[in-house]
Formats: structure tokens, sequence, C-alpha cells
């Protein structure tokens, strides 16, 4: 009787996981049958471009060279860099390509979240009403040529916030880089395609990705340890739309080493967490104004509990598998669930192929794993629940690719 009670409970426990997985495969079918948005040619606006780096100097060179190349008028951009608690020649790299440089040094402040806000300030406060765009980039990245033509094309055209296509710089340096870039691949297509198809808010990405400035307000203001998240759970609360400039083209570098990778994921898993509690509430409360923006983002915070939820239904079910049939039936359990999570992740790896025209015998890495690379979440979604003070890691950035070097290829 207690293996059926258990039985039963855990069945409803690990379903909570696939009817999450239901709502991403909706997803998928749209980004399969949906075109990329193009968006008409516009005035160029005055855009503020904001680089946070800190002990970059090995890679910020290249990014400003990058914007440098802009298809844009140099009249109507600036190019800001936070060089935040560095130790190394970051601030003199910027200087020497030409950018306004903030110097700021706080030991207690070290993340992206805190640079961001001290960036924006500034230049509100030096440049009040000047820059009608804030784009945003991390020192690592590479700016297509296109990318702020293509920005500015998305706001004018009546967004509010605008994500750019992220592209990996490193995809095959390692396996751990190929499964981190093809995460950012569906992250741009099975996430931020269908959901501005479908006009539901886009969700940044933390780099590559432009704003009004009206919309921005007063500055940056997040508090969690996955910014842009946040961000974009700011944005849907003040009703402001968030959408995918798949023309804008950036180029951004992945880890390549799996201790790196697991510690970026724990983050984001923790961060999840934060963020879940402090705008869980503020969005179901806006389901009247806001309906299916505030319900979409309200899914996306709820991935933790979800695969927290299930995984517990998961363990449940093996040890009742265990009781009712020995060891061998609880291995068998195990196999068949990891066989199905695979199969129900599988439509996104392969859209990835289709939508990406990426060629499967050179991508074999990504088709075996990448289903369970997603799933990784749930191994840090008991550690990262228990951790009352989650800390943030720099992540160092080495690869010197340049922008002619990512366009050969």
């Amino acid at each position: 009787m207690a293996v059926i009670v258990l039985q039963k409970i855990s069945t409803v426990m690990v379903a909570v996981l696939f009817v999450y997985f239901a709502w991403i495969i909706i997803c998928d079918v749209v980004a399969l049958f949906s075109r990329m948005p193009k968006y008409p040619k516009a005035k160029a606006s005055n855009i503020a471009v904001l680089i946070c780096a800190r002990n970059e100097e090995n890679v910020l060179g290249n990014l400003l060279e990058s914007l440098s190349a802009q298809h844009y008028p140099k009249d109507k951009m600036t190019v800001f860099v936070v060089a935040h608690n560095c130790t190394d020649n970051t601030a003199q790299v910027a200087y020497e390509h030409g950018a306004t440089v903030f110097v700021r040094n706080n030991p207690d402040e070290r993340t992206k979240g805190k640079a961001l806000r001290y960036g924006t300030k500034m230049i509100l406060k030096k440049y009040p009403g000047v820059y009608d765009i804030l784009c945003v980039f991390d020192a690592d990245n590479l700016a297509g040529k296109d990318f702020l033509k293509e920005i500015n094309a998305a706001i004018a055209g009546g967004a509010d916030v605008a994500q750019g296509f992220r592209n990996s710089k490193n995809y095959y340096e390692s396996p751990v880089s190929e499964l981190f870039g093809a995460y950012w691949y569906q992250i741009m297509i099975c996430q931020n395609l269908p959901h501005t198809v479908m006009r539901l808010p886009a969700t940044i990405g933390g780099t590559g990705f432009g704003v009004r400035m009206e919309a921005l307000g007063k500055g940056w203001n997040t508090k969690t340890m996955i910014e842009d998240i946040e961000f974009s759970c700011q944005m849907t609360l003040k009703g402001y739309r968030i959408v995918l400039a798949p023309d804008a083209v950036f180029y951004d570098e992945q880890p390549t080493k799996l201790m790196v990778g697991l510690r970026q994921r724990y983050r984001w898993s923790a961060g999840g967490y934060q963020a879940l509690k402090m705008y869980f509430p503020k969005l179901f409360k806006a389901i009247p104004r806001r309906k299916g923006s505030a319900v979409k983002m309200m899914v996306d915070l709820l991935i933790n509990p979800v695969l927290l939820i299930s995984l517990a239904g998961m363990i449940m079910q093996g040890v009742a598998a265990g009781l009712a049939g020995g060891p061998q039936a609880a291995v068998l359990y195990a196999l068949k669930m990891a066989g199905l999570c695979w199969i129900t992740v599988l439509p996104a790896t392969l859209i990835l192929f289709i939508k990406k025209r990426m060629n499967p015998r050179e991508n074999i890495w990504t088709i075996i794993f990448f289903p369970y690379f997603l799933l990784l979440s749930m191994v840090f979604a008991v550690p990262a629940l228990l951790d009352r003070n989650p800390q943030w890691k720099p992540v160092v950035h080495s690869n010197t690719a340049t922008l002619e070097m990512m366009e050969k290829q």
C-alpha cells in the first residue's frame, strides 16, 4: 500500500516537468515554422555603448575595433568602458581605442550588475538627454558590423529592448564550449524567436542588447546574480516590449573547461532562486495588466522549482520501483527516465541543426549530450536552494579572435 501511494505522489511530481516541457515543445514548433523577424531601416539614433570590463586587457581591444567598424554613423555612437576593480591595463586599452573610460574600484561590489549601475549612472549624469539608446556588451564580445544598425531598427520599429543574436567565438574549441554555444543558439532560436513571433517578451541574455533610454529610466537597478533575467522581469512589469533582433549579430566567448562551465551554471541556478523570490509575486499581481507577458516571465522563473519537484519525484519513483521489484527495477526506471528526458528535449536540439544549418557529423557531441546539458540545472537545484550566500566569481576570458576571423568562418 505504501509503495502504491509513493508511486502516485511521485508520478504527479514527475509530471510537472513534462507539463513544463510541453510549453517548450510548443515554442519549438513555432520556431521551426517561423522566419526571423526583419525590421525596416530607420533614421540613426544617438547610441551609447556601455562595456563593463574587469581585467580584460587581452580581449577588450578586439571588441572596440569591431565597434569602430560598425556600419553606423560615427557621430551617432559613443563607447563607454567601466573599468571596475581592475589590476591590469584594461583602462589604458580603452583609452587607446578612443573610449570614454569610467574607472571604478570597490572590492565589496564586484558584480556586473553593480558595474552596470555605475556606468548608466555616470552616462545619465554627465550626458543628460544626449542618447536615445543604450547598448550593452561584455568585454569578450565582438560586434558584427550591422549590430548597431539592426538594434536601432528594432527599437525604431516599436521595441523598447532588443536582444541581438548571440554567436560563439570559440564553438569548436572544446566539448564544453560546443555545448555552451549550442545553449545560446537554443535561447536565440527556440525561445527568443518564437516569443517574439507570439508577441511575448524575449529574454535578455546578459550582453549584446539595446534598450531605449526612456525605458531604462533612472538607470540600471538589478540586485541578483542573474541581472539579465531580472532586467527582463523589470521591463515586462513596466509594460515594455522585448524582442529578438536576429540580424544584430555578435560573438561571445564560451567556457572551455568543465569546472568553469559548471560554476557558471551553478551561478545561474542560485541567481534563479533570488529572482524567483523577488519577482514572481510581482509578476503574479501584474497578470491583469500584463497578461501573457507576465505569465511567460513567471514560467521562466519557475524552472528551478520545476526541476526540484521533478527530481524529487524521480527519486521517489526510483525508490518505489526498487521496493516493488528490487535493484534491477530501480536501475531500469532510471534508464527509462534518462531516455524519456533525452527524447523530450531532442526537438530543440534538432531545430538548431535545421535553423543554423549545422552538420550533424561535425556536431555529434551536441546531438548526444545537449539534451542532458539543458537538464544540468537539475543537479544544481538542491545545493543552490540551500546556499544562503551565493558568491559571484569572474570568468577569465582569453580568446583573442577578431571580427575578421569570425567573418571568414
